[in-house]
């Protein structure tokens, strides 16, 4: 009786019709069961959209929770949105579902979009493209390609030669700027990450190639002909998960070591670690580099060795020379000015190896006293008309060369040069600067000036134009360079 009679009184009340403002239907409450609701969300539910996917897209199965079999006893249920618990990515484009009205003639449900690329894909695309780039410019600029030579010298001279042109050249467009970071390693880092390197796999022994003596003028030099891989490192090794065979291949000497200046064949070398500039010091470890000097001991391997020397044009700069193969001898520990453990390690050369670092030392004290040179014909050639004596040396025979000649510090044309054409003369009141468009000689040189700072030529091209005698620029401008006999 008590339900025939709320049957007829339902059937009094009139229904509210209102239009579906969710996508999500709301589920009467179950029998037997409070629904604690803290917002005016929909309840936790699964329903499938209804805009038709796609031959590519399928339908969601509905999560393996809603499966589980409800509790017998009657107790209050927490319910979450949907939206809540699975949240949908919301492009910029897409429109947010409060303004999604189904029902209006004007709008359409709009498709599903596919998933935009991810930002690290785009951004490694991007990376590749613009490395082509740069590797195309630099080939279009320098006429570089990768050594192909079938002569490891011919390779090892081309890929020098390009960091080179590629570092005058870098130099020269940072002077616009007023660039921090060195020339060297702008050129080194561009050619490692463009791969324009030879001898990439470390080894033991001798580099093709490189030859003992050969000299570098930057450590990245020693990085891209493979001679010495790590930029900043002293102790270059071969590492393994087998601790006892990670074996040093290759070390730099700084300079200043015990026996450096009296017996060029012995070699005082000090391990690295504990003596950081931005880190607590403390004692070395026996661990990367360390570990592999000494495993080289015990294993008796082959290590290459570049000593390195004072830059004579330059008094805080240094220069690297390959001294060739050495054998560590003995090790210790020892205690450095600071009050820290260091290991030692002794190395001795391999005889039978060309000079090195010996016949630097050797024309070092040449240079002080032209005197102290063996079969030393004349000490100045030049009669003190060059800034430097030149020394007159016949290690061949016995001839003590020409009696009588007349020596010419310049160079003399026995037909004077024809110009073709009237050539453009700058007005610039001091020097001649980097950069400046109103600069009528930079023009002629296809926009920069030819040399840098130091007077090194900037960029290889067939013809260079100097400024002449009909220029307003000093003397010291430095697009002046042969006309001061350098």
């Amino acid at each position: 009786m008590e339900n025939s009679e709320d049957e007829a009184e339902s059937d009094k009340l009139p229904l509210d019709l209102e239009p579906l403002r969710s996508l999500a239907p709301k589920f009467p409450t179950i029998l037997g069961y409070d629904v604690e609701t803290q917002s005016t969300d929909p309840l936790l539910v699964y329903a499938t959209p209804s805009i038709p996917c796609s031959s590519s897209e399928q339908p969601q199965e509905a999560p393996a929770s809603f499966s589980l079999p409800l509790p017998k006893s009657p107790v209050p249920i927490k319910a979450t949105p949907i939206s809540a618990a699975f949240p949908t990515p919301q492009h910029e484009d897409e429109s947010s579902d409060q303004d999604y009205k189904p029902f209006c003639k004007n709008k359409k449900p709009a498709m599903p979009k596919r998933a935009k690329r991810p930002q690290q894909a785009e951004k490694s695309n991007d990376a590749n493209i613009k490395r082509r780039s740069i590797r195309r410019n630099l080939d279009n600029e320098f006429n570089l390609c990768s050594s192909s030579s079938d002569n490891p010298k011919e390779s090892v001279e081309g890929i020098l030669m390009m960091f080179d042109s590629l570092r005058h050249r870098v130099l020269q467009l940072d002077e616009k700027e007023d660039a921090s970071r060195r020339a060297d390693l702008k050129a080194g880092t561009l050619m490692m990450q463009n791969n324009l390197r030879i001898n990439n796999h470390k080894m033991i022994g001798h580099v093709p190639g490189v030859e003992v003596g050969d000299i570098f003028f930057f450590r990245i030099e020693m990085c891209i002909v493979g001679l010495h891989a790590p930029a900043m490192g002293g102790i270059d090794y071969i590492s393994s998960k087998n601790k006892d065979e990670t074996l040093a291949v290759c070390i730099i000497s700084s300079g200043g070591y015990e026996n450096d200046d009296d017996d060029t064949d012995i070699l005082v070398y000090t391990g690295q670690g504990g003596n950081s500039r931005h880190k607590e010091k403390h004692d070395q470890k026996l661990e990367r580099g360390n570990l592999a000097l000494m495993n080289s001991k015990s294993k008796k391997n082959q290590i290459r060795v570049v000593r390195s020397a004072q830059d004579p044009f330059c008094n805080s700069g240094k220069i690297y020379i390959y001294d060739g193969l050495y054998r560590i001898e003995d090790t210790w520990t020892d205690t450095a000015k600071n009050g820290f453990n260091v290991f030692k390690y002794k190395l001795r050369r391999d005889p039978g190896q060309p000079d090195g670092i010996s016949l630097w030392k050797m024309t070092e004290k040449w240079k002080a006293n032209p005197a102290t040179r063996e079969k030393a014909i004349l000490l100045d050639l030049s009669s003190k008309v060059e800034h430097l004596p030149v020394c007159l040396v016949n290690d061949v025979d016995d001839e003590k060369g020409p009696s009588h000649f007349n020596y010419v510090a310049g160079v003399k044309y026995l037909r004077p040069l024809r110009k073709t054409k009237p050539l453009q003369c700058c007005k610039c009141p001091s020097v001649c600067l980097p950069g400046d468009p109103n600069c009528s000689c930079a023009q002629q040189n296809g926009g920069d000036l030819p040399y840098s700072a130091t007077g090194l030529l900037a960029k290889h091209t067939p013809m260079v134009y100097e400024c002449s005698s009909n220029c307003q620029c000093s003397h010291n401008c430095r697009n002046r360079i042969t006309q001061k006999g350098y």
